[in-house]
């Protein structure tokens, strides 16, 4: 895991020494990523500057640094990831009589350039990765991305200057890049609590998206990303060919297929470990590491006092029956609350998914004793964890048999009962629970108030549902979120609902969640549910395999069973939640005053002060809970504080 960026001029405007600054500065940025070593590779006769940040995870010597030079001279590049397949490719490239001065996966993937040619090497890829490269034969960029989206890359255009970095804050450190916002990335943002790729917060500056390359050939014109994993084309030809294999064979081959994938991730020359929440996916993910392993793994995990957010008592239990090396760390609101002021710059592109605090608080933790862990991300979008696959689909069949004129004036009732009557009545009859029945009352009237199963999982998805109502421009959301043509290339709707999560909420929320917190902590992160194999196996999966009885991962739980008894792992679901509705009522109070008071607001003319002052003393009021729209809108300000006024 590293940090790349880079800067163009496509001229010899620069001289060497200017150039060496302005690549040294912005790799600087990046030095949480990659402290280990840093490099840079410049030609001043076309202006052109690689630089490199590395974390060293395999051959920890000098050979391994990077920007790399290829054999033939011909490649430079500039390379943030991990290939996994990299010794088999290797094993193949010697035998083509390829000479090797490094066991690094970079110097692999610049044989494979020479050998089969970047967009042919990108197919043989298995790996997290995202890198940039030069071709000096001809004069050509070439930026790629994984599959699914694990590694960030920003890229673009200003005043005739081309600029990529793994974080903005690289591209925003050169003193050329003028920073101006992207509205049509404002109102995602609030509607998502994340920047949807291929957008970012500035204008002219893109994500690209997973799974794509671009070849940049003319200087001053970017082409459209095209893809070299089309996951569309997987899902349907997944949902074509259903497995009909019997259950304990699925179950088998499932089991097969993670232990490959677990194995290759973990392979390293530091030490490794993982997360451990007690939910399903980490459990898994622990149970077959430990399976493999001739040593107890290293295990983490947080705990919190408010026992609403805490799974550390579950999670001790299972660490202690697969006889890990375990460590926990109770924290307190204190301890959440002073990453607070720190997440604008750890996240330098507004993002206000609330687990992001405790998810920067664990990768602390687990780098004191490792610099790699491997995590359960991806189980929920791969094997049906979120409600909404089979719960909007279920009570939508019942529910499009109302008329919708009598949908919307219930809809319309529901949202106007003060959210603490109903929290009263689930504190009366549920205690100190975790049943979460007001937000799914909310849930339920909002379901009712929509035309189709399409408008429904996109309010479930949404914060803010209307962003137009709290800004003071009006843009239209485009996102493959919205996009019909995409919901219709699938018959099946539960499908289509995992694809999406697939290559939106997946890769630029829960990933970049998990990027930047363990980044910040110099630890890498891996995903073994995001292996091709499992997510080709994933879904063609038939939906009894993964939802029965109202619950989700089938499949993934009768595998965890074979390691873990059930009785242990049976509960709720917790999440990595924190108590942010109270804090906004208290101790965040005056912090977020300050951030979305009247003058504050008006600095920028984005945002419609008085809708957002109305919200704002609805939620004082304990009435309703606008905790998650008031967090988007204080995320976003923070952020302009710390990047835009400076």
């Amino acid at each position: 895991m590293c940090g790349i960026t880079g800067y163009c001029t496509f001229s010899n405007d620069n001289s060497y020494e200017q150039l060496e600054s302005i690549i040294n500065k912005m790799s600087d940025s990046l030095s949480s990523r990659g402290p280990d070593d840093k490099g840079f590779w410049i030609d001043s006769n076309k202006g052109i500057a690689l630089g490199h940040r590395r974390l060293s995870i395999l051959d920890l010597s000098s050979s391994g640094r990077q920007p790399m030079v290829s054999n033939n001279q011909r490649y430079i590049i500039s390379f943030n990831g991990e290939i996994y397949n990299f010794k088999d490719l290797k094993t193949i490239l010697i035998k083509k009589g390829y000479n090797f001065k490094s066991n690094t996966d970079t110097e692999v993937m610049l044989m494979s350039f020479e050998e089969w040619g970047i967009k042919d090497s990108l197919q043989r890829f298995d790996g997290m990765f995202a890198f940039v490269v030069w071709d000096r034969n001809k004069n050509e960029f070439w930026l790629a991305r994984d599959k699914i989206g694990e590694k960030p890359l920003y890229y673009g255009f200003q005043n005739q200057k081309f600029f990529f970095g793994s974080e903005l804050k690289s591209i925003h450190s050169n003193s050329f890049f003028k920073p101006v916002v992207d509205k049509d990335a404002l109102s995602m943002f609030l509607k998502y609590s994340y920047v949807p790729s291929p957008l970012s917060i500035y204008k002219g500056i893109k994500k690209l998206q997973p799974g794509h390359y671009v070849n940049l050939k003319d200087p001053f014109k970017i082409p459209n990303p095209k893809p070299f994993w089309d996951i569309i084309e997987i899902t349907k030809a997944c949902s074509n060919n259903i497995y009909d294999g019997i259950e304990n064979d699925a179950i088998d081959h499932l089991e097969s297929i993670l232990k490959k994938s677990i194995e290759s991730r973990m392979v390293s020359d530091v030490s490794i470990g993982a997360f451990l929440s007690g939910g399903i996916d980490s459990s898994t993910i622990v149970s077959i590491m430990q399976k493999v392993s001739n040593k107890p793994i290293n295990t983490f995990t947080i705990g919190f006092k408010d026992q609403k957010y805490n799974e550390a008592l579950k999670a001790k239990k299972i660490a202690n029956h697969l006889k890990t090396n375990h460590t926990e760390l109770y924290v307190s609101n204190n301890d959440l609350l002073n990453v607070i002021p720190d997440l604008s710059n750890i996240y330098d592109e507004p993002f206000a998914d609330s687990s992001q605090i405790p998810t920067t608080l664990i990768s602390g933790l687990a780098k004191k004793n490792v610099t790699v862990a491997l995590t359960g991300d991806g189980g929920d979008e791969l094997f049906g964890g979120y409600n909404r696959y089979f719960l909007a689909q279920k009570y939508w069949s019942t529910i499009k048999l109302i008329p919708f004129i009598f949908r919307k004036y219930i809809s319309k009732s529901i949202e106007s009962i003060p959210n603490n009557y109903i929290s009263n009545f689930e504190n009366i009859f549920f205690g100190n629970s975790n049943y979460q029945i007001t937000n799914k009352f909310y849930k339920i009237g909002n379901i009712l108030k929509q035309k189709d199963l399409r408008s429904t999982y996109n309010r479930l998805v949404s914060i803010i549902d209307q962003p137009n109502d709290y800004l003071t421009f009006n843009n239209q959301i485009r996102s493959t979120i919205n996009n019909a043509k995409e919901w219709n290339l699938i018959n099946d709707k539960t499908m289509i609902m995992q694809f999406l999560d697939l290559t939106t909420y997946l890769p630029d929320d829960i990933l970049v969640k998990v990027d930047r917190a363990a980044m910040i902590s110099s630890l890498e992160t891996r995903v073994p549910f995001l292996s091709p194999e499992v997510i080709k196996f994933a879904l063609s999966l038939p939906k009894n395999f993964k939802y029965r009885n109202n619950e989700g991962k089938w499949i993934l739980r009768e595998l965890l069973y074979r390691h873990v008894p059930k009785k242990i792992i049976s509960g709720p679901k917790i999440g990595f939640g924190i108590p942010l509705k109270d804090w906004l009522k208290n101790t965040l109070k005056d912090w977020s005053e300050s951030l979305i008071s009247n003058n504050v607001l008006k600095e920028h003319n984005y945002f419609n002060v008085n809708e957002i002052q109305k919200m704002w003393n609805l939620h004082q009021s304990g009435k309703f809970d606008y905790s998650s729209q008031i967090w988007n809108i204080i995320m976003f300000q923070s952020w302009y504080q710390k990047w835009m006024k400076k």
